[in-house]
């Protein structure tokens, strides 16, 4: 028996009830190395409020392991830490990222206004030394400065508006006409093409392998265009311009927003299906 739309969807796996979707608005992820509980907590705050996801560092061992595990787009750095001082941190980094030709901007924060520290700093490899408090307009002009894209990233890809459908009928039918049919048909190949292409989409990313996404994302882009699949096409695009940018840390997050959406459309084909 031929299968349903649905049932192609159930074969999928893209359960990820995790996934918390304020994530799409977080495009830039940023180290916070701070040992004093309310100045973290309140650049935490100020940080999240400009559309970054934080990891926190007490020390400068913390902050040196993070760094090792995770890609970030930049650090706030506290030059006074319990363990080390900013611009040993600073040193080990750049020494790090020698034979790597990678270059993390670190951002030193100090509570003294003092030139021999700050000239360390930026001796170490820092790329600015900043006394503290930090305000939101200069945390904001520094994410700009120093993550490529970002300006252009926060104009162009907001999330999709919440009145938008998983499916268009409308859309559809433009291509269509009001031949029901045939807009069901070309919704059914395409939610087929969806098992293939969800195998591959799995394999590329545990091997994080961003070209193979990008590829898949695109082809499932161009498909939705044609049947009417707004909102899987609106994530879609998300993911691929997040690639094609580099945006490499932002991007896992909008490929677990185009998971969201093929389960979303799973969900409507289930609801709306005729036997």
């Amino acid at each position: 028996m031929e299968k349903t739309p649905a049932e192609y969807l159930d074969a999928l796996n893209i359960e990820n009830p995790n996934l918390d979707h304020h994530q799409l608005a977080k495009i830039s992820r940023i180290l916070l190395v701070e040992d004093h509980r309310v100045t973290e907590k309140v650049t935490e705050y100020m940080l999240v409020s400009l559309h970054c996801q934080v990891d926190i560092a007490v020390d400068g061992k913390t902050a040196l392991e993070l760094i090792k595990q995770r890609p970030y787009d930049l650090v706030f750095m506290d030059v006074g830490l319990p363990d080390m001082r900013g611009d040993e941190i600073a040193r080990r980094i750049r020494a790090n990222e020698f034979t790597k030709s990678t270059h993390l901007p670190l951002i030193a924060l100090t509570a003294h206004n003092d030139s021999k520290i700050q000239q360390a700093c930026l001796n170490a490899g820092m790329n600015i030394v900043l006394t503290k408090p930090l305000c939101r307009e200069e945390a904001a002009k520094l994410l700009q400065d120093f993550i490529p894209g970002r300006k252009k990233w926060l104009a162009a890809q907001q999330p999709a508006p919440n009145d938008e459908k998983v499916f268009d009928i409308d859309y559809a039918k433009k291509l269509l006409g009001d031949n029901e049919t045939a807009i069901w048909e070309t919704l059914n190949l395409f939610v087929e093409s969806l098992s293939y292409e969800a195998q591959k989409l799995e394999e590329a990313y545990r091997q994080k392998n961003w070209l193979a996404i990008q590829a898949i994302a695109t082809k499932l882009k161009g498909g939705s265009s044609y049947c009417g699949t707004l909102r899987l096409k609106s994530a879609c695009t998300q993911l691929d311009e997040a690639i094609e940018a580099g945006l490499i840390s932002q991007a896992t997050d909008f490929y677990e927003n185009m998971l969201l959406e093929l389960k979303a459309l799973r969900t409507w084909i289930k609801d709306h299906h005729h036997q």
